[in-house]
């Protein structure tokens, strides 16, 4: 059965969901039942929503005061201190020991500012609280003890947590207009290929094959959907292989170009192969340690 929330006059922008506001499948035109079904005329425009994607691998993830910090798939922590993410099944959990605010946030590109928009956030083991953005307003509500809701100009989404507090969050969903639709975990292999076009991270496997000149390797990386934008690379614990030759550590991987499913790239090692190799083919893959990475990243900071 779908539901969808009644838009209700209230002070405060903000509510918890109970049955009482809900109302059944019956009531909604046969339009907005079949976009309940579908998803194809009200998705959640965010991303990774229910945070199941998380192609870097950690358990736990730690803000940093110099810089932005990529998280989960698509999610970031502002330029602060101290707030740890955890990684649990269903949900993750925050705990701030900072006095000031620390957010964690989405880029969401399809945000426009003039529009109406219904964000819904749930923790564990509470109803859900939407907070309703009128056109032209920017959120920034408290409408949980410690916890202050976010839309930004920036076409940022997310939280702000204040000092001194630890909470479980299963999910954050925005949706165009005043209605909250059921929130529907997506299948976890499509939400990879969405996140895919913005994060690709390869970990402890052959990722392509490549020429040698020199110290030098030009070299095509098999990906399994085309990014958004040309990527940045971060990479640990790589190396090249011309089998039964030689081997050689990766110290620099430039982008070059990409088409649909391949990047082409340009790779320093840390030797050079003996001249008579020229020309030869061989292998971009893992070292075999266990905790490699090749990373291509064109999530927006």
């Amino acid at each position: 059965m779908g539901y969808y929330i009644k838009k209700t006059e209230q002070t405060a922008p903000v509510q918890a969901v109970t049955e009482s506001s809900l109302k059944s499948a019956s009531e909604i035109n046969v339009p907005t039942v079949k976009a309940v079904l579908d998803g194809l005329h009200y998705p959640n425009l965010l991303i990774n929503g229910d945070f199941q994607c998380n192609q870097r691998g950690q358990s736990k993830y730690i803000s940093n005061p110099m810089k932005a910090i990529y998280t989960v798939d698509m999610w970031r922590f502002s330029m602060l201190d101290k707030l740890t993410l955890t990684i649990n099944e269903e949900y993750i959990t925050f705990s701030n020991l900072r006095v000031s605010l620390a957010s964690f946030t989405q880029t969401c590109s399809e945000l426009d500012m003039s529009k109406k928009y219904t964000l819904v956030i749930k923790f564990r083991n509470e109803s859900p609280y939407l907070i309703k953005k009128e056109a032209g307003q920017v959120i920034n509500y408290e409408f949980k003890k410690g916890v202050f809701a976010r839309v930004t100009e920036g076409k940022l989404v997310g939280i702000s947590i204040n000092g001194g507090i630890e909470i479980d969050i299963e999910y954050i969903d925005l949706f165009e207009g005043d209605i909250a639709y059921p929130h529907a975990k997506e299948d976890y292999t499509v939400a990879l290929m969405r996140c895919q076009r913005k994060l690709l991270v390869f970990n402890n496997t052959p990722v392509g094959i490549g020429n040698f000149y020199n110290n030098t390797v030009y070299a095509t990386i098999f990906i399994p959907t085309s990014l958004d934008n040309v990527p940045t690379i971060s990479f640990n614990g790589y190396r090249f292989i011309i089998d039964g030759m030689d081997v050689a550590n990766i110290t620099n991987v430039v982008f070059g170009s990409m088409s649909q499913n391949l990047i082409y790239v340009k790779i320093t090692l840390a030797k050079s192969f003996n001249s008579s190799m020229n020309g030869l083919s061989g292998r971009v893959t893992a070292q075999g340690t266990g905790n490699e990475f090749l990373c291509f990243s064109c999530e927006p900071l």
